[in-house]
């Protein structure tokens, strides 16, 4: 973790650093942070998430002008048990971005209900959908988006969501202190050696490669060679 005192400090750890994400003390007294200063700060690197922290006693409106700005997360300061809420928002922040990076990498080379139900199964691939659930966000019967798939390129919603927990886990085995045993279970795998096994068959890595060779990078760079 970064602690950055000034914003230009901010903006130069995510130029200079692999970032995930942001928490920002939006009105600290040191600094003040203006709705220009988060779209600069999101245009910096495609997929770091941004997440505000601060007291809004008295600044309620401020809320709205937040929630127009590229934020992917509010948190306030008064909530009794801010740590918790802390976790939770940036899980989930985190989870946004990785879709983010992935729309920004494949809008060139998928679309349609392909790209919108890819995007969808990585944001929520930590809650472990199933694939009603995937029918559902994209509006459509499992029937009628089995038969979508297949003309898109995928060739089942199960794949999708496949590759939605592979991208989270690219995102996530680099993570300090994190294990493939941890990771699986926060894809909903019975085992790491289940995830190990997707990950040979789909990227062609063991987990430890996939690290060292740059995590989620490395498994959009397999989705991309496969089709």
């Amino acid at each position: 973790m970064l602690a950055c005192s000034t914003w230009a400090d901010l903006l130069g750890a995510v130029r200079d650093h692999p970032v995930q994400g942001c928490i920002i003390d939006a009105y600290s007294p040191s600094i003040s942070v203006s709705g220009d200063d988060l779209r600069e700060l999101a245009g910096i690197k495609a997929g770091v998430a941004i997440l505000v922290y601060s007291d809004f006693a008295r600044r309620e409106f401020e809320l709205f002008r937040l929630g127009q700005q590229q934020v992917d997360a509010i948190i306030t300061a008064d909530f009794e048990d801010s740590t918790w809420q802390i976790q939770q928002a940036t899980a989930l922040a985190l989870s946004a971005a990785v879709a983010t990076h992935l729309e920004s990498r494949l809008a060139n080379t998928i679309s349609g209900v392909e790209l919108e139900a890819l995007l969808w199964a990585a944001e929520h691939a930590l809650s472990q959908p199933r694939v009603e659930d995937l029918a559902r966000a994209m509006g459509l019967s499992p029937w009628r988006l089995s038969r979508a798939l297949p003309d898109s390129g995928l060739s089942s919603a199960r794949e999708v969501l496949l590759w939605g927990r592979l991208f989270q886990a690219g995102r996530l085995l680099p993570e300090p202190k994190t294990t493939v045993e941890d990771v699986a279970f926060r894809l909903g795998y019975s085992s790491q050696s289940a995830l190990r096994r997707a990950l040979r068959s789909r990227v062609g890595l063991a987990p430890t490669e996939v690290i060292k060779k740059g995590g989620l990078a490395c498994v959009l760079d397999a989705f991309l060679k496969g089709r």
